[in-house]
Order: C-alpha cells, then structure tokens, then sequence
C-alpha cells in the first residue's frame, strides 16, 4: 500500500501527537503526586514512584503492543482511532480536573 492513498500517515500523526500530549499530561500528573504525597504513610513519594513504574512498566511497554495489534487487525483502524481519541479526551479532562483541584488547594 503506497503512503498517499491511505490512513498509514493519518495513525502515525496521530500517534506522534497522542505521545507528546500523553506524556505531557502524565508529567504534570506525576508532579502533582510528589506535591500530594504524605510522609510516613501509604501515600508517600516513595510508593507513589513504584505503583507508577509498575503501572508504566506493565502496561506501557508490555500489554499495550498486543492490544493495539489485536484492535487494529479485529476492528480496523478506525476503531482503533476512535478508541485512542476517546482516550486522550478522558485524559484531558483528568488533567484539567486534577490542576484545577490543585489550584484549588494551593489558594
């Protein structure tokens, strides 16, 4: 299949733009837990940073390849399109709540 003519240069737009704004988010998420955190207790700096690279660990590098894989070859790429908009969107207003909450706080 040539480039132009099909949705390939349309998945790797959209995934170069999920990547830089998933990472971005996940950063400002990340501060804001080291900024929460409460020493001495379940919810220190310390157990935020491995339940992160544990959560980063398994599901970003281990079981995200086969699934999306598996999406695009059972559902196509429109499924796969629509099911990563809707997850970028979800995590937008998860970013947008969590630093207004934490203005909230900090006034």
């Amino acid at each position: 299949a040539s480039l132009l003519g099909s949705d390939v240069a349309f998945i790797i737009l959209a995934e170069v733009l999920l990547f830089s704004s998933i990472r971005v988010s996940k950063s400002i998420l990340d501060a804001a837990s080291v900024k929460a955190a409460m020493p001495g207790t379940f919810h220190s700096q310390e157990n935020c940073v491995v339940y992160q690279k544990m959560l980063s660990y398994s599901l970003g590098r281990f079981l995200t390849p086969p699934l999306t894989r598996w999406m695009i070859q059972r559902h196509g790429r429109m499924s796969y399109m629509l099911a990563q908009l809707c997850i970028n969107i979800m995590g937008f207003f998860t970013v947008f709540k969590a630093t207004a909450e934490l203005g909230r706080l900090s006034t």
